[in-house]
């Protein structure tokens, strides 16, 4: 029974792949004899190919579709919103992963200030405390460093301290530029005439 739907299945399959040629006009006139053979041998596949000739004679003849007006431009209109939802359903994935990665970042932070409270109560009270002795530390030493150096620029004795501080930086300027000039000078007048 296998063998001989197999054989059925196979003339059809060679059927159609001639009648596909005929309606094609690929046969040449020994192919349409044998074609013209296996029609006659079946009356069923010669209905078949009566029928296939109708379809090929309809398909001929029914005019071609012209695509209403403006139908090219509503459709690129539709593919441009389906790219731009597509767009934004990709920005809001992405932007509700990033809140969730910051909401959980922030869940973890919160539960460890929270077990630190309540675990580590006395150890967390010790280093404020720190801090802020820390920064008082600072801020007074800063203000008196400050006061001390205002009192010390008002002294009499610092400000004529400072200003011959200035003179001798001034002379030893005036020095070192004399001397300049003279060794430069005295390169000029040691160095040998030359005679081209």
């Amino acid at each position: 029974m296998a063998d001989r739907l197999q054989g059925v299945l196979d003339e059809s399959g060679e059927l159609e792949w001639w009648m596909a040629q005929a309606l094609d006009g690929e046969l040449g006139a020994e192919a349409q004899v044998h074609f013209a053979a296996l029609l006659a041998e079946q009356p069923e596949s010669a209905r078949l190919w009566l029928r296939w000739q109708e379809l090929e004679t309809l398909l001929a003849t029914t005019p071609a579709l012209e695509p209403a007006t403006g139908f090219v431009r509503r459709f690129e209109r539709r593919l441009a919103e389906q790219e731009r939802q597509a767009h934004q359903r990709v920005f809001l994935i992405l932007a509700a992963a990033a809140l969730g990665a910051l909401a959980g970042v922030a869940g973890v932070a919160a539960a460890g200030v929270i077990f630190l409270v309540y675990t580590q109560s006395p150890w967390l009270a010790e280093q404020v405390r720190a801090l802020l002795v820390a920064y008082s530390t600072a801020r007074l030493w800063g203000g008196a460093s400050a006061e001390t150096a205002a009192l010390l620029a008002l002294a009499p004795q610092l400000q004529w301290l400072g200003w011959l501080s200035a003179a001798a930086t001034g002379l030893l300027v005036a020095g070192w530029a004399w001397l300049l000039r003279h060794s430069a000078r005295a390169d000029r007048l040691s160095a040998p005439l030359q005679i081209e």
